[in-house]
């Protein structure tokens, strides 16, 4: 059965002649928010996609796993839904962070490890890999992503890695060249909370 349908005085349109448009895409799994094209081809008339947008090409920026479908629109017709067109995002499961501590005096190491990813681990700190081991200067907060098939997870809750003893001390001497017999004033500057034991036993600030 043929369906013809009216315009204007005098005009018809055969409605049965318009094709339903074939869609594709670049890509059928993205990652969060990354634009992925849909194409269509088929239509004699417009492409009016599932979101209400038109033409031949489609820019989307899917946040979750969405269906998209079109038809094609011509003067007062149109034609039966396209295929539909499934974009699946990848979200890389958020990794958790141990520590095998978390309070060390200056100078300790201390083992990171990230647990939960099938991807490559990226710290805060740059490095990369599954455990890392660091040793930090001052207390310092550690976290990390998963990276999977170029999607990039949440960031890890933050480990703090505390350094008791605060930062180096910076040394000087009030006469750094010295004749046999003569002495010196050895100063300790910095950011010390509690005593300045020196290599050679004594104890103050200077």
């Amino acid at each position: 059965v043929l369906l013809y349908q009216p315009l204007r005085a005098g005009k018809t349109v055969d409605c049965d002649s318009i094709s339903a448009p074939i869609i594709s895409s670049e890509k059928q799994l993205s990652c969060v928010g990354q634009p992925v094209i849909l194409k269509a081809s088929g239509c004699v008339g417009t492409v009016i996609w599932s979101n209400k947008k038109t033409g031949n090409t489609l820019t989307v920026y899917p946040t979750k796993t969405t269906t998209y479908n079109a038809y094609c629109k011509k003067e007062d017709c149109k034609s039966v839904a396209s295929n539909d067109l499934t974009i699946t995002i990848n979200i890389p499961l958020t990794p958790l962070v141990k520590a095998n501590k978390t309070k060390i005096c200056l100078g300790e190491s201390v083992v990171l490890n990230a647990t939960g990813c099938t991807g490559d681990i990226i710290w805060s700190n740059g490095m990369t890999g599954k455990e890392i081991t660091i040793q930090p200067i001052n207390t310092t907060k550690y976290t990390a992503t998963c990276r999977t098939e170029g999607c990039v997870s949440c960031f890890a809750d933050e480990i703090i890695v505390a350094v008791m003893g605060g930062e180096p001390l910076l040394i000087s001497a009030s006469k750094p060249v010295l004749c046999k017999g003569e002495s010196t004033i050895l100063e300790a500057k910095g950011n010390c909370a509690g005593q300045i034991k020196w290599s050679s036993g004594e104890i103050g600030k200077t």
